[in-house]
């Protein structure tokens, strides 16, 4: 049975990215590209890997982190935003304080040698080997 991911990001380009090189590697993908049907696109396919967008409109990826908590997620949730390091390093400070146990980030653009990397590792990485990917 293939992975499952589930994409939220608001840029449709990105996205469609991130499909063109996870199909290949075997995951089954999803694509919400507003944040009101990501719950639902959630609830139906029980992803494996979460991609999440911190910034998009209406909600934006901080609501979505709180809806996977309130969901008792159990997916590997990986932030995905051109912010500084600084900033996502207070997301993923955020999320492992709301209780997300298995969380990353990916600074945009991005880059597809580091997105097949984390999505070929077995297991996938979590946010404390995430270290060793280059920043982009």
């Amino acid at each position: 049975m293939p992975k499952r991911l589930l994409i939220v990001d608001d840029e449709v380009g990105i996205s469609a990215l991130i499909e063109r090189v996870a199909e290949p590697l075997g995951y089954s993908v999803s694509v919400a590209n507003d944040s009101m049907y990501f719950m639902r696109l959630y609830e139906a396919i029980a992803p494996d890997v979460v991609m999440v967008d911190i910034f998009m409109p209406g909600y934006d990826g901080i609501e979505i982190m709180r809806q996977l908590v309130q969901a008792k997620c159990t997916a590997r949730v990986l932030f995905m935003s051109g912010a500084d390091d600084f900033f996502l390093q207070s997301v993923l400070r955020l999320a492992a304080d709301m209780g997300l146990q298995d969380i990353g980030m990916m600074t945009k653009p991005i880059r597809i040698d580091d997105l097949r990397a984390y999505l070929m590792a077995d297991p996938l990485p979590t946010v404390a080997s995430l270290a060793h990917l280059p920043a982009a």
